[in-house]
């Protein structure tokens, strides 16, 4: 969020984060050279770089079309090929302010299961299909609500 240093996240804080950007593509910043703090800040697509759509991102933030992801939680050791085990993934969201984000908001997901012969099965609605790349896309879910757990098909059942 803050990255300006004046303990808000604001459109100053895009501001720094474009500078920061043009800095690493002009070779004068080192994003590995940024402390674990910034570059965390800077990286709000969770990919481990810092690019054009982090900037886009937290324009978004700023504009209260998207939130801050501040906490992923996946269990993923019930989901063998060939089984019914869950998928579970608990996500925590904040606002521009830093408050937890509990209504007014949606999820989306999209999940790559290597081992995936056909679509999934979901504990709660129907699958959303797949991505342009195939992942599986779970029913949307709202209200701060998770989407619902996917579950590989079993050979025969589905």
């Amino acid at each position: 969020g803050d990255l300006d240093g004046d303990g808000s996240f604001s459109s100053y804080d895009v501001y720094a984060a474009s500078i920061v950007f043009t800095g690493i593509n002009l070779g004068e910043v080192s994003y590995a050279g940024l402390c674990p703090v910034v570059q965390q800040r800077l990286d709000q697509t969770l990919n481990g770089k810092f690019g054009l759509a982090d900037i886009s991102y937290l324009l978004a933030i700023v504009a209260r079309k998207l939130r801050f992801v501040t906490n992923v939680n996946v269990n993923a050791s019930d989901v063998l090929a060939g089984e019914n085990g869950e998928l579970t993934v608990r996500v925590s969201l904040a606002d521009e302010t830093g408050a937890a984000v509990t209504s007014q908001t949606g999820v989306r997901a999209e999940i790559s299961y290597l081992a995936a012969e056909s679509a999934a099965n979901y504990s709660v609605g129907s699958s959303a299909g797949t991505s342009p790349d195939g992942y599986w896309l779970p029913p949307p879910a709202g209200g701060g609500a998770p989407p619902a757990p996917p579950r590989p098909r079993r050979h025969g059942v589905g």
